[in-house]
């Protein structure tokens, strides 16, 4: 016709002089999306067994995306790709079209670019197997076409979010791994603005995953590049575009980060949100150093919990800022409903059991929790330590922000130490409290070490006996609850018996504590107060209607062992 189609050919009186081959089967087609993306094929005219095997039968492989519109062809020939058979001895191809832990295996670099087929990272695709005979006359025989996503779990589109079941779909968020192409609006989890939303369907696990390293794309000209610094260890997504990250109450374990540069299981969270999420065992060093995040800005962090696993501890170390949940969180930030039961090191920067810094943003119903031993804080091992900068149980320096309904009962040392925070600048604390023991080098405080510009605080309290001093003349002595002295604001809870029954109260919520004496004295109830309690609304579901780590023992027992 005038469109130049082909809808049909006749051959003539010779089309029946062409031979005639056998009738082809159909093969069929599966796919993992997991820590790999493999397809599978099974080509059911190919067989260990001759009298099953249909002569001069091929086979192909189509991946074609649907954002698009490109394809791509693999010619599946047991003297080219590798096979294995079945039970039944029919040849069983598989196929990797996506693995970030060998090098030019990652989507992009073998199907995106105008060599191999400018397929998009991040879309869906279908896959085909087609076998066909180009030497006899017979049938075309076709799979079922299957769909699933190029980078992540398969959503359908109906979600509107990329899918995380395992860590490669986490990783591939970052585009220095994947190539993702996050501004692409036509992707069903991008929104008009360029957000992208993503959803973590399943509790994931590092150990196992590598023990090797982690590629990156690179310029897809140049090939692929090694990202990790060290092997076997979790390279931290920094997306460089506003992320959505649903957690779905789901974990993440295991992870261990070795670098340079900003670490955690995000570098840096910039925009967007984190939420529904609890993260164990992890491991964490670098510069700006936090389980969740090394650095974040303008992010919503909301209902995230890190703790120890039942088997090994964890810990956050930076050479920087360090926190146990973010090591810095600058520009309006909103931390809500989390919590961190790690250790935490800084050796030149400032080190929080929630967060090293919390800068011009707010923190709602959070808390960090310490270590003890046999019911005491160590007096050597502290749970929150900066070598050069301030420490504080929740936080080590706040400026300019709104904190309220927190709680620390972590230990700090650094050369400003404070049980709530090393250093306050231009904040407003309210209904707080701090259950840890400290010191300083230079300035320390029960509740903070050094308060400057306008500082308010309104219902705090502090827990005085925790923190005696052997007086140098003789006797014992108590920290005030800051270094400049008392504050009319800030009360200790543990004046006497009657104060510290009549704070607490006779409700005690659910415990999680890492010292066996604790589990043994108080069979799993916190023996202080929870978020909660302190007035802040707590929804079923929310990881802070629990406690998670240790505390210092009542006042009771503290003061019949002095």
């Amino acid at each position: 016709g005038s469109g130049g189609a082909v809808i049909g050919y006749y051959g003539g009186a010779s089309a029946d002089g062409l031979t005639r081959g056998e009738e082809l089967s159909a093969p069929a087609v599966g796919i993992d999306n997991a820590n790999k993306l493999n397809v599978t094929v099974t080509d059911f005219n190919r067989n260990t067994d001759s009298t099953k095997t249909v002569a001069n039968a091929q086979l192909k492989l189509i991946i074609a995306g649907d954002i698009s519109g490109s394809s791509r062809e693999i010619t599946l020939d047991p003297g080219a790709v590798a096979y294995v058979t079945d039970p039944a001895g029919y040849y069983v191809y598989t196929v990797t079209l996506d693995d970030v832990t060998s090098p030019g295996k990652q989507f992009a670099v073998q199907f995106c670019s105008a060599a191999s087929g400018n397929l998009i990272p991040g879309e869906d695709i279908s896959v085909q197997a087609v076998a066909f005979n180009n030497t006899e006359l017979t049938n075309i025989a076709y799979s079922a076409r299957q769909k699933t996503n190029s980078l992540f779990a398969y959503g359908g589109g109906a979600s509107g979010a990329a899918f995380v079941s395992s860590p490669r779909h986490l990783l591939n968020l970052d585009p220095a791994v994947s190539a993702f192409a996050y501004g692409d609006t036509r992707h069903y989890f991008v929104d008009p603005s360029g957000k992208v939303s993503a959803a973590q369907t399943a509790n994931l696990s590092w150990g196992g995953f590598t023990s090797g390293y982690i590629y990156g794309v690179g310029p897809l000209s140049q090939g692929n590049e090694q990202l990790t610094s060290e092997a076997g260890t979790y390279r931290p997504v920094t997306a460089g575009y506003a992320l959505d990250y649903e957690g779905n109450g789901h974990s993440v374990a295991g992870i261990t980060v070795v670098t340079s540069s900003e670490a955690g299981m995000f570098g840096e969270l910039s925009g967007g949100s984190v939420q529904n999420l609890e993260l164990i065992g992890f491991s964490v060093s670098g510069s700006e150093s936090g389980a969740l995040a090394g650095v974040a800005y303008d992010a919503d962090i909301t209902n995230v919990l890190v703790r120890e696993s039942g088997t090994s501890s964890a810990g956050v170390t930076g050479s920087g800022d360090a926190g146990g949940l973010v090591g810095s969180a600058q520009s309006n930030c909103v931390i809500a409903k989390c919590a961190s039961a790690i250790t935490v090191r800084s050796t030149g920067g400032n080190a929080g059991g929630l967060a090293g810094v919390l800068s011009q943003s707010t923190a709602g119903a959070c808390y960090s929790a310490g270590h003890t031993e046999n019911g005491e804080y160590s007096k050597t091992a502290y749970n929150v330590v900066s070598a050069s900068g301030s420490a504080g149980g929740l936080f080590g320096t706040v400026r300019g922000s709104e904190i309220r309904y927190c709680y620390s009962t972590c230990s700090a040392k650094g050369a400003a130490a404070g049980g709530f925070a090393g250093t306050l600048e231009n904040t407003a604390v309210r209904d707080c409290y701090s259950a840890g023991t400290v010191s300083g080098t230079y300035s320390e405080g029960a509740f903070a070490a050094t308060v400057s510009g306008t500082v308010s605080f309104s219902a705090c309290r502090y827990f005085k006996i925790v923190n005696g001093r052997e007086a140098a003349g003789g006797g014992y002595v108590y920290l005030d609850p800051l270094a400049s002295g008392l504050n009319a604001n800030i009360t200790a809870f543990d004046e006497n018996a009657e104060t510290y029954n009549a704070w607490t109260g006779a409700v005690h919520k659910t415990a999680h504590a890492y010292d066996a004496v604790l589990v043994r004295w108080y069979h799993g109830a916190y023996g202080l107060k929870t978020v909660e309690q302190l007035g802040a609304s707590v929804s079923a579901g929310d990881f802070v209607a629990e406690h998670y780590g240790d505390w210092p023992s009542p006042e009771t027992r503290v003061i019949n062992e002095k």
